[in-house]
């Protein structure tokens, strides 16, 4: 029954932030990341980061990650970690892409309905791997993935990201057709062109990615969470407050 006024500062979009550390991924240079909020989520995908060969440093007072993984030692994302949050899956694409083969499982997290990975198992397939599907489980092998042209049965959030990471390393050029366009989407892209990634149309329908040789690392902020500030912005109007 109060008004609302006052000054706040919006955190960095958690939606943005974890694909930005899955990208890191794809490279043996240092990446650090700025205006990370430090949620639960981060340090899951931190915790899962290391298991998979990457020193990860989460500095919560500044609100600040590096992430060095200099060689993927690992290719199984453990089952504890992958069934705490959906966006574990998110290291599929790129230690697929750059070492040839990944292990992991069927994601959990946030109950949203029906969220399933098939968008991101049928893309990998149709750029050359072979994707065994088990009962919640995933195994994938490959060569260098190949460029391929793939239509989204839908705009997923999650596979656009995947594939967008793994046709970065792939030989040719990958089109992803209906890809989803959010903002952290755009967030994701822009990284990876700053890495030395070769992409057009990030934040179209229409996604056209040029793979590359290597990549070298990052030093790149978190957009602020638009979700966060839209809910301040309610909460000012519905209390008839500033």
């Amino acid at each position: 029954g109060k008004p609302l006024a006052g000054r706040v500062r919006v955190s960095g979009a958690n939606n943005a932030t974890l694909p930005i550390m899955a990208a890191a991924l794809l490279t043996d240079e240092p990446c650090v990341i700025e205006n990370v909020p430090m949620l639960n989520d981060i340090y899951v995908m931190a915790e899962l980061l290391r298991k998979l060969g990457a020193t990860v440093d989460v500095d919560a007072e500044n609100h600040r990650v590096s992430i060095h993984a200099q060689d993927i030692t690992c290719h199984e994302a453990p089952q504890e970690l992958v069934e705490r949050m959906r966006a574990s899956f998110l290291a599929s694409g790129p230690v697929l892409a750059r070492t040839g083969k990944m292990e992991t499982w069927a994601p959990g997290g946030c109950k949203l309905g029906s969220r399933p990975v098939d968008v991101d198992v049928r893309g990998f397939r149709r750029m050359g791997a072979d994707v065994y599907v088990g009962d919640g489980f995933y195994r994938m092998q490959s060569g260098r993935l190949h460029g391929a042209e793939i239509y989204m049965d839908y705009p997923s959030h999650t596979g656009t990201e995947n594939l967008l990471m793994a046709a970065t390393l792939a030989r040719g050029e990958t089109v992803i057709v209906n890809a989803a366009s959010e903002p952290e989407i755009v967030a994701l892209g822009n990284v990876l062109r700053e890495m030395g990634a070769k992409i057009d149309g990030v934040g179209t329908p229409h996604v056209t990615v040029t793979g590359v040789e290597r990549l070298h690392g990052f030093h790149s902020a978190i957009l602020p969470d638009r979700i966060e500030a839209g809910t301040f912005a309610i909460a000012g109007i519905v209390t008839q407050g500033e």
